[in-house]
């Protein structure tokens, strides 16, 4: 059986909340402005703040957040 190479944890870590934090904007249950905390959505993932940034970066990059 060939051997897959995943992806390491913390991209696939990102990914993940990439994608949960983009359905939660788009269904409003984070409403328009909110204001999104490094800090506490660390403690909510269970991450690192360098993944928050870049899951941050990929949501500005969509146009879903701002600075």
């Amino acid at each position: 059986m060939p051997n897959k190479k995943s992806q390491p944890r913390s991209r696939n870590s990102s990914l993940e909340i990439v994608h949960k934090l983009r359905e939660q904007i788009i269904d409003r249950h984070i409403p328009p402005g909110a204001k999104l905390v490094e800090r506490d959505l660390c403690d909510e993932f269970g991450v690192s703040r360098s993944i928050i940034r870049e899951v941050l970066a990929d949501l500005e990059s969509q146009g879903l957040v701002e600075k």
